[in-house]
């Protein structure tokens, strides 16, 4: 049996499929025996076909053996996995093609084809994973590292892959509030992206004015770094400031208790300061809210979202008839008119924002024409205090309207 696996393996290498079935006529189980426990992180005929690029053998194994696609070698990666790590786009394309799925499947340490591929900087592959599986973005490592950390390494890289994740996720229903989860996503180390971005070869910087004992780190390196670091972190603060939350700190030993800015003091990165300082929240914000945010403590499955959405319209209008009716024919009741038309105005107002939020309709134009109509409602109800109530109304209207302005 050995022989006949290490003839599969040679015909996988070479890419012979009339060998392969010449193989199979003589020992029909040979497939079953890269199974068995002892060749569990052993190479398989489909890793050394992936390896070499054989299109036709690599698809044909996995039409006779799909359990191969999840076995791993000794380097802990799939067959998928290698077509990632070699480059082989026509292979990589063909099981994608076969099951979408396989790009979500885990090797060693949990690396995922997307972990896989931002860790080696192969923005074809990240593309072609995306444009799948959208939901990999949401993939973590066995240490809780995201594509970003993964990817800090390579600022050129970072750029394109957190513009191309921005975009993606800017289009995907509850994507706000991925977005806020993955970019302050800490791993194991405590270190968010923003942690990383700010320690970017802070290694090789020397503790003190003496020059480095190795001698390696010139100035023009120095500057080099200095560059990358600022341009990866101008990039995220500029498409996804507003998502961060810069308070969290590193728990490592080196960094114990350490958040972005006091990372930057650490290392005497005042430029790296300044750009941290632009993205806290304008002390100008009286509610310190977001509509991003908003939307993310608010997000609802595809499914449930238009269900949803039916319910706030149907209560905002029966809110209104409610009022409405109070307003032209007064009733006498044990509960006061008076509280009642307030609780359906409640219910009015809580149904726009709501609606708001959930369909993404511009929040100042909602919020100006719930405001015209609790006017008209307060000076009809009460012609004195009317007018003071419909001013305060709409103060607390305008600073509504600019909190959950998306500029924010």
């Amino acid at each position: 049996m050995a022989s006949m696996a290490d003839r599969i393996l040679a015909s996988a290498r070479e890419g012979r499929l009339s060998e392969l079935y010449n193989i199979l006529a003589e020992a029909p189980g040979i497939l079953n025996h890269f199974e068995k426990a002892e060749e569990r992180f052993k190479e398989t005929p489909l890793h050394a076909a992936v390896q070499n690029g054989n299109v036709a053998f690599s698809m044909e194994l996995l039409r006779l053996k799909p359990s191969l696609a999840r076995h791993e070698n000794e380097k802990g990666l799939l067959p998928i996995h290698i077509a990632v790590e070699q480059n082989k786009e026509h292979v990589f394309a063909r099981f994608i093609e076969y099951d979408p799925n396989m790009v979500r499947f885990r090797g060693r340490q949990g690396l995922s084809c997307l972990l896989l591929a931002s860790k080696l900087s192969s923005r074809g592959a990240v593309k072609s994973i995306l444009a799948v599986s959208p939901e990999s973005v949401e993939d973590r490592t066995a240490r809780g590292e995201t594509v970003f950390h993964l990817a800090v390494n390579d600022p050129e890289f970072f750029v394109f892959l957190f513009r191309t994740v921005v975009e993606l996720l800017k289009q995907r229903d509850g994507g706000t509030a991925i977005m806020e989860q993955l970019f302050n996503r800490q791993n194991d180390n405590g270190e968010t992206m923003i942690h990383l971005i700010v320690l970017y070869k802070t290694e090789n910087e020397p503790d003190s004015d003496l020059e480095s004992a190795a001698g390696n780190l010139t100035s023009i390196s120095k500057e080099e770094d200095d560059r990358q670091r600022r341009r990866m972190l101008e990039t995220v603060v500029e498409l996804g400031g507003s998502y961060l939350n810069l308070k969290l700190c590193c728990t490592n030993d080196k960094n114990r208790g350490l958040n972005a800015t006091g990372l930057a003091t650490k290392f005497k990165l005042q430029d790296i300061n300044e750009v941290l300082e632009s993205c806290k929240p304008s002390s100008s914000s009286c509610l310190n809210l977001s509509r991003p945010r908003l939307q993310a403590m608010l997000s609802i499955d595809k499914e449930w979202k238009p269900l949803l959405q039916t319910f706030l319209a149907m209560t905002a209008t029966m809110s209104f008839m409610v009022v409405s009716q109070l307003i032209f024919h007064p009733i006498e009741s044990p509960i006061s008119s008076g509280f009642v038309w307030l609780f359906s105005t409640l219910l009015l107002f809580g149904s726009f924002v709501g609606m708001t939020l959930l369909s993404y309709v511009p929040t100042p134009l909602t919020l100006c024409l719930a405001g015209i109509y609790l006017t008209a409602v307060f000076i009809s109800v009460d012609s004195r205090l009317g007018w003071l109530a419909a001013v305060i109304t709409w103060v607390g209207f305008i600073i509504l309207s600019w909190e959950l302005s998306p500029h924010i």
